[in-house]
């Protein structure tokens, strides 16, 4: 497959190593006062681009979430980005956040695993969200972070 189309996509930075290896997806900054990640994420990028981090068997793709909302400094346009998956739901197909929740799907439909980074600006630990699937939860378990929630 040719993942780098989707560096067409605004907002969206593709690496691919051609080596067989699985597709992992980076979500950050659904909305624009989640801003856990960005100096993190955005380091991580420039470092790969500039080669000063070699990738040896990734295919890595980093995508800002409601780049719309983020411009304007509000946490929705039109729809909340955390809803908008459904596909059983009738949205307003013009709305800026459904285009961009449909580019977002065809990203989804091809990764393996997903890391899709919130922050609160509430008191929190640090913790995971993981789906019960065998291999996320064998990921998670090598993460510094010790609360891990199963749903």
């Amino acid at each position: 497959m040719n993942y780098k189309k989707f560096n067409n996509y605004l907002g969206t930075f593709v690496f691919d190593t051609k080596i067989n290896w699985p597709v992992i997806t980076i979500f950050w900054w659904i909305h624009w006062d989640e801003i856990a990640g960005i100096k993190v994420i955005d380091e991580l990028v420039k470092n790969i681009q500039n080669e000063k981090i070699k990738l040896l068997k990734w295919k890595l793709i980093f995508a800002y979430w409601n780049l719309e909302a983020i411009k304007k400094w509000v946490r929705q346009i039109d729809y909340n980005m955390n809803r908008i998956f459904k596909k059983d739901i009738i949205y307003d197909k013009n709305s800026l956040e459904i285009k961009r929740s449909q580019e977002l799907s065809k990203i989804l439909d091809i990764s393996d695993i997903l890391l899709d980074i919130h922050s609160t600006s509430s008191e929190s630990i640090a913790f995971i969200f993981a789906e019960n699937f065998k291999n996320e939860l064998e990921i998670s378990k090598n993460i510094w972070i010790n609360k891990v929630i199963v749903w």
